[in-house]
């Protein structure tokens, strides 16, 4: 802190820039390590990336044009922390700066990022476009160790059919898991500017890549972690930051001026990586922000007796690192409407006995309540080390934990998206009555209650069969990972339809999985009462005698799947979580949870079948349909014909 007193320095600086400079006071140097936790593709905005060569691979990765290593753009990190800040902490009604939609009021996200120029016609009083004061470089790739770029394949699920849909087939590269990005980012404080407020804005959005040590999270209503990548919406590209470091230059002193400029790009970039080698950095930057305070004041202090301006700063350090922490726990409010169901789905089927005892059962004896464990096949190309001994193996997908890469089966993505879009899928068009009409033309036909399904579970056209494809709202956030299960190697042959004995070469062994559990969570925002209900009619046929199952062989009983607890939390700004246990609303009538379950059923009847009364019987309409009734597992005739079919 000795040396050249600050007012000195600025005037010696302003007579070398010819007048006052216009950059920022203060400077804050931020980076951080970011670590994929799966497989991930990071691809080019245009559908073939410009400086690629001709390739069977549909979705490339994005790479950098000199070096041709994969890279995480700025523009898309930035807009990934830009979302979760104005998710987090500004209303809907002012998350539009420009006036166009909402009150034009400019939220914290704006004072962050920067905004356009707010127009004539809009509410709120015209303001100029400000700039972001936040500048992010582009990060490139550090792969693993023994780990190289690799092609997923994947497929659409029709669905109607659940089967693949023809054609609908595709080919991404693939980050490994364990891939590390050294990300670095500069925090420009202008001359008079809110330093504590900046740096809590940037804290608050940076808290979205943080690891959620809190393992009962989704239980509690709290939103999921920003992801990265393709496929988000599916349970792909989770990232976390490892590591955190922040150095602060005053570029008004002489030592913070030289610290900052007489130092190259590719030094600044090469110290953050080395810095961050190092253990002990902290996971979450407000952590780094205050050791950057406690160091910068603890040196102001040993410099008091020598500098006079020493003490001064270290009183300034002192307020603008107390402005910081008032600022942080003013943006800890939550203001997001968000709904968390929390499944946790067995690979197993609950047997027909369990619910109508069969005429040869022991009326004194235990009833068969299962579930049974079952097989899963969704089918992968098989490991290298397996190729010669099986034709297909069950999927399994990387995941780094705790500093190595696992291989763990799961449910896959698409495939579980696609069971709980098509079983909902199925209950809607019995309430509206279109059960018998082609899921095709239902999907032009402009019905409402096509058009509030799409609006939740996302559609290939638009409203009335106009328009581009609708995205879903509701998102896995996690493509449901199996424990406890086995890996089990089977033999099948195909059989002659006419003279039911063996093909001769038609004879294929499989690697399934059996049993297993696997806990899934879907996240939706603003949902409505309709949509509460058709989640708890989506689970009672998963808790019940499933009509749907993933994966392959469905056909001789595979993939089907049985759901053991589901918890929906929904949670509200400045209110505790409401939780409401999904499977007690099946089975116990007598419970609050039923009450409450027949209030969201109410609504869905009237958004998807034009206002008609659930509890009404004996009308030809499919809202009538037992699978669609308020209650549990009520009519016995629809258990019955269920369990017969899946038995």
């Amino acid at each position: 802190m000795t040396g050249t007193a600050p007012q000195g320095f600025e005037k010696r600086l302003d007579e070398f820039a010819g007048g006052a400079p216009a950059g920022p006071r203060v400077l804050w140097e931020i980076s951080t390590r970011l670590r994929l936790l799966g497989d991930t593709h990071i691809g080019s905005a245009a559908p073939s990336a410009p400086h690629s060569a001709e390739s069977e691979v549909d979705q490339l990765l994005d790479r950098d044009p000199q070096t041709g290593k994969p890279r995480l753009r700025a523009s898309t990190l930035a807009g990934l922390l830009r979302h979760h800040l104005a998710d987090r902490c500004d209303p809907p009604g002012r998350a539009d700066a420009t006036g166009a939609t909402g009150s034009g009021e400019r939220g914290w996200a704006d004072t962050l990022f920067g905004a356009p120029a707010v127009p004539e016609f809009a509410a709120a009083d015209t303001e100029p476009a400000t700039m972001s004061a936040l500048d992010i470089d582009d990060a490139v790739a550090d792969l693993p160790q023994d780990a190289n770029i690799t092609v997923r394949v994947g497929n659409r699920i029709d669905p109607d059919s659940g089967t693949a849909a023809p054609g609908a087939f595709w080919r991404m590269e693939v980050l490994p898991a364990g891939t590390s990005f050294t990300v670095t980012m500069r925090l420009r404080v202008p001359d008079g500017g809110d330093e504590g407020r900046l740096l809590a804005l940037v804290s608050t959005a940076a808290a979205g890549l943080a690891a959620d040590d809190r393992d009962d999270a989704p239980e509690n209503g709290l939103p999921g972690p920003i992801r990265i990548g393709a496929r988000t919406g599916r349970g792909y590209g989770e990232v976390v930051a490892e590591a955190w470091h922040a150095r602060r230059h005053d570029l008004h002193t002489p030592e913070g001026w030289e610290a900052y400029y007489a130092r190259e790009w590719q030094t600044r970039w090469d110290d953050a990586r080395d810095i961050l080698e190092n253990s002990g950095r902290p996971a979450r930057l407000e952590s780094a922000v205050d050791d950057t305070f406690a160091a910068l004041r603890t040196a102001a202090l040993a410099d008091a007796g020598n500098d006079e301006w020493a003490g001064w700063t270290a009183r300034d350090f002192e307020r603008t690192h107390t402005a910081f922490h008032h600022e942080l726990d003013a943006r800890r409010a939550d203001v997001r409407c968000r709904d968390v169901l929390v499944v946790t789905l067995a690979v197993a089927e609950r047997p027909t006995r369990s619910f109508v005892p069969a005429p040869f059962d022991d009326p004194g004896g235990t009833p068969a309540t299962g579930p049974w464990p079952g097989l899963l096949l969704v089918g992968d190309t098989p490991a290298p080390d397996r190729l010669g001994e099986v034709d297909r193996a069950h999927r399994t997908r990387p995941r780094y934990s705790g500093g190595r890469v696992q291989w763990r089966p799961e449910l896959g993505g698409t495939a579980l998206f696609a069971l709980f879009k098509r079983t909902a899928r199925s209950l809607v068009r019995e309430i509206a009555g279109t059960a018998e009409q082609p899921g095709t033309e239902w999907d032009v036909s402009g019905d409402p209650a096509h058009n509030w399904f799409a609006h939740w579970w996302g559609s290939d056209t638009g409203p009335g069969g106009d328009g581009g494809p609708r995205p879903a709202r509701l998102r896995l956030r996690s493509p449901g990972v199996l424990s406890e299960s086995t890996t089990l190697r089977t033999t099948r042959t195909t059989i002659d339809t006419l003279f039911g004995d063996t093909v001769d070469g038609r004879l294929f062994t499989d690697d399934v999985e059996a049993g297993g559990v696997a806990r899934v969570v879907l996240d939706a925002t603003d949902a409505d009462d309709a949509l509460r209900g058709l989640l708890t009619l989506v689970v009672r046929e998963l808790h019940t005698v499933p009509f749907h199952s993933i994966g392959g062989d469905a056909g001789v009983g595979h993939g089907r799947l049985t759901v053991r607890s589901a918890v929906l939390v929904s949670r509200r700004p400045g209110e505790d979580p409401e939780r409401t246990d999904l499977l007690r609303a099946i089975n116990d009538p007598a419970g609050p949870e039923r009450a409450r379950a027949a209030d969201w059923l109410a609504e869905l009847h009237k958004e998807a079948g034009g206002g008609a009364d659930p509890s009404a019987a004996g009308t030809p309409s499919g809202a009538r349909s037992p699978r669609a009734q308020p209650s549990g597992v009520q009519p016995s005739g629809a258990a019955s014909s269920g369990g017969e079919g899946n038995g």
